[in-house]
């Protein structure tokens, strides 16, 4: 998952999914794992370091209208781990019933969640914690809200004021009025954003859905907000086209400051450059990406990834570098069928 400190340079090896990121990290960090389980929801939880292989319990709470969870994912790698392959695995989903009050119980607000009847599990127990139930939660890092507004098809509804102003505050590659816009939370300093670009996922993406995509680039700019400034005043010279070119040949190349992202642009006009920088007049519009990024969106790093039906209001967050596929299949789920 390309956290906040993921905007250090990463390599080219580094796995692009979000999913695939949290398992390593409860594989490869805590690789150690000797004891695990859990009990049913309404058991104490046991702290006896004898608890056998076969008496973990794992309940696991997910919610099918989740259409980015791939809980199943994580239980098929929870699986490998060798103290859990003979544990049980008990899958509830959110509309059964009684599923929220085990929710309530247990102080879980987000989805998928993953309850332990033990957390004798050694280098695991600094990633649980005891609810009041006496179980214990493993922390996966999940963000799906159960009790959020959803469509019939299962994504999350944006007010239509919030996709009004997404608008009017970006500059729009591609076709202003497309049925799905793809809002990137990016900053350039982030080695998972250069990796999403390098790796031609816009220019796939635009080949295959033409004028039904439209790309909105936002910041997310706390370790580079010169950049954005320089983008913005290079968009006012030379057009939003100009811009997003710049921007692609800034991940390519490497380019972060002034005098570089500057100098990829042809006949820019330094001076005029330069003045626009130092009026702050892009100030507020860079908060404002960034207020977005977290109240609306939840964002939890870079890209942040959120595509809108712009149509039905219907959202889906794809927060990593994710391969083209996992786009591809995000916005084919999003599209009204014709």
């Amino acid at each position: 998952m390309s956290e906040i400190q993921n905007n250090n340079n990463s390599n080219g090896n580094q796995t692009p999914y979000i999913i695939i990121i949290v398992l390593l990290m409860i594989i490869a960090v805590l690789a150690f794992f000797v004891g695990k389980g859990y009990n049913s929801w309404n058991t104490t939880g046991n702290t006896n370091s004898s608890l056998n292989n076969e008496d973990i319990e794992v309940t696991v709470i997910w919610d099918v209208k989740c259409a980015d969870c791939q809980t199943q994912n994580i239980i098929d790698s929870l699986k490998q781990i060798p103290s859990l392959t003979s544990a049980n695995f008990k899958e509830i989903d959110f509309s059964a019933a009684g599923t929220e009050e085990i929710l309530k119980a247990n102080n879980i607000t987000k989805l998928p969640a993953f309850l332990f009847n033990t957390n004798n599990i050694n280098d695991l127990k600094q990633y649980m914690t005891q609810t009041p139930t006496g179980l214990y939660s493993l922390d996966a890092w999940s963000t799906h809200d159960p009790y959020a507004k959803r469509s019939e098809r299962g994504f999350l509804i944006l007010n239509d004021w919030v996709l009004n102003d997404i608008k009017k505050d970006s500059r729009i590659y591609g076709n202003e009025n497309a049925e799905i816009l793809w809002v990137e939370y990016s900053d350039l300093n982030c080695g998972y954003c250069a990796k999403l670009h390098n790796e031609g996922t816009h220019d796939t993406l635009f080949t295959t859905f033409g004028d039904k995509l439209g790309l909105a680039y936002q910041y997310f700019a706390i370790f580079n907000r010169e950049a954005p400034v320089i983008l913005e005043c290079i968009a006012d010279q030379k057009g939003t086209d100009v811009m997003y070119q710049t921007i692609k040949k800034a991940y390519k190349d490497g380019l972060k400051d002034k005098a570089w992202i500057a100098g990829a642009v042809e006949w820019i006009n330094n001076e005029e450059l330069t003045a626009c920088i130092d009026s702050g007049k892009y100030t507020a519009k860079i908060d404002s990406h960034m207020k977005m990024w977290s109240e609306t969106f939840g964002v939890t790093g870079t890209p942040g990834n959120v595509l809108i039906n712009t149509k039905t209001w219907e959202y889906a967050k794809l927060p990593g570098a994710y391969p083209v596929a996992d786009f591809e299949r995000t916005i084919n789920n999003l599209l009204i069928a014709e």
